[in-house]
């Protein structure tokens, strides 16, 4: 449950309850009554996750959501409008001026936006606050990190630029998503492997700047129940590789193995044969790399609606 007063009358509360019959429920007389003026599933679709209310500092009938989109009511809550132009979505705070309420500034999974017009539109300052899950390194001299951030994917970048610093075009996208692990083939790191939710792991080439599924089945699952699923795989599946290790009775050339476990393990090998060439044969068509983040945000606030 959500609660805020507005700071412009003491008398006005609001209160976001997560019930079958739940929704937003307001008071004008201090929390003495209160009624139910708006059910949507839009402002509790995840309430367990965002129930963030903000009120305006001088006008006690606009009131802001910080939810998967960001929402907001400019009568009292009776209706509820999307706020466009947030160039990210998961939202979990928003302040509001109090000296100028024109000025707002809005927290959630892709970093800070500012807005300076009341959020008709937003600036977004590169400020380095990713949140990264898991880190590794390569075997370049100096060595590169990489990393999956939170709803942001992945990013691989120099730790030492040789050149006067780190800038933040030094930093690339790798493949895979924010709930991965990314590893870099230590024979050749321009080849890179990065993991996501759904077991789904791609493979980067650095001299192609092209990334391309190679998940032990090509196919996105997201949205599907488990019933429907040919393999199920936790948020961050356990993974093992074993990049360029030669194998005793195995073929001299380099062998690239990488184990991902999930209701089943699955092996993949690409001395001889890769998983495209395989699929190939089968006559199961390649996947392009899915980009989910944005996808599943778009989905859920339809569905909402």
């Amino acid at each position: 449950m959500g609660v805020a007063v507005a700071p412009s009358d003491g008398h006005r509360v609001y209160a976001l309850i997560e019930a079958e019959k739940g929704g937003l429920f307001r008071s004008d007389d201090g929390g003495e009554s209160w009624g139910l003026v708006s059910p949507s599933r839009a402002l509790r679709q995840r309430a367990w996750y965002y129930s963030t209310i903000t009120v305006h500092p001088a006008n006690p009938n606009e009131v802001w959501f910080p939810q998967v989109p960001m929402l907001k009511t400019i009568d009292g809550g009776k209706t509820i409008e999307y706020v466009k132009g947030l160039p990210h979505g998961d939202n979990h705070d928003i302040w509001i001026d109090p000296s100028d309420p024109r000025r707002m500034i809005a927290a959630n999974d892709g970093g800070v936006h500012i807005s300076r017009n009341a959020g008709v539109s937003w600036y977004s300052p590169p400020l380095p606050i990713s949140q990264f899950y898991h880190v590794s390194a390569d075997s370049r001299h100096p060595y590169w990190v990489a990393g999956a951030m939170q709803d942001l994917g992945t990013a691989q970048g120099p730790s030492d630029s040789l050149a006067g610093g780190i800038h933040l075009t030094d930093w690339h996208d790798v493949g895979g998503g924010e709930a991965g692990h990314v590893y870099s083939d230590p024979s050749d790191p321009n080849i890179v492997y990065a993991g996501e939710y759904l077991g789904i792991i791609t493979r980067y080439d650095y001299r192609t700047k092209e990334s391309r599924n190679v998940s032990a089945w090509p196919e996105n699952p997201s949205g599907k129940g488990g019933e429907d699923m040919k393999y199920r795989f936790q948020w961050t599946p356990r993974r093992r590789a074993e990049v360029g290790r030669h194998q005793p009775g195995s073929h001299p050339q380099r062998q690239d193995e990488a184990e991902m476990g999930g209701r089943a393990d699955h092996r993949r090998q690409h001395g001889r044969r890769d998983l495209r060439h395989r699929l190939r044969d089968r006559g199961v068509a390649e996947t392009a790399r899915p980009h989910l983040g944005r996808q599943r945000r778009r989905a859920r606030a339809r569905d909402d609606r």
